[in-house]
Formats: structure tokens, C-alpha cells, sequence
């Protein structure tokens, strides 16, 4: 019988075990923080533009990168 949880693991065990190793091996983890704040903000802008009806720039979107990022 199959366990879609476990397989969702078992096919994705990279993430795990990174996160895990970088924890363990006290080295930085990947993906960063910084680099959920910044695809936050792309979709942001996907958001904005899809309820707005209109092209929406990145730029746009407040980064609050330097705020989050900085400790």
C-alpha cells in the first residue's frame, strides 16, 4: 500500500537531509531566508497583478529583505 507521505520524502529526502546536515555541520542552510523574502515578493506581484488587471513590477512589491535579512 502506498504512503504518499513517506514517498513525498523518500523522492525529496535531499531537503531533509540538507537542512538537517546544515543544522548538524553548523554550515549555512539553502535556500535562505533571504531567498523565501525575495520569491514572497514575486509572488506578491503575481497577486497584485492577477487582482488588478494589470502588469505589476517586482519593484514595486516593498522589499523588507534588509529588515528580515539583517540578524
Amino acid at each position: 500500500m502506498s504512503n504518499p507521505y513517506k514517498d513525498v520524502f523518500r523522492e525529496h529526502d535531499f531537503m531533509a537531509r540538507g537542512f538537517v546536515s546544515a543544522i548538524v555541520n553548523d554550515t549555512p542552510a539553502e535556500p535562505t531566508f533571504r531567498d523565501g523574502a525575495r520569491i514572497q515578493r514575486y509572488l506578491e506581484a503575481a497577486f497584485l497583478s492577477a487582482q488588478e488587471g494589470r502588469r505589476v513590477e517586482v519593484n514595486e512589491i516593498q522589499a523588507k529583505e534588509q529588515d528580515l535579512c539583517s540578524e
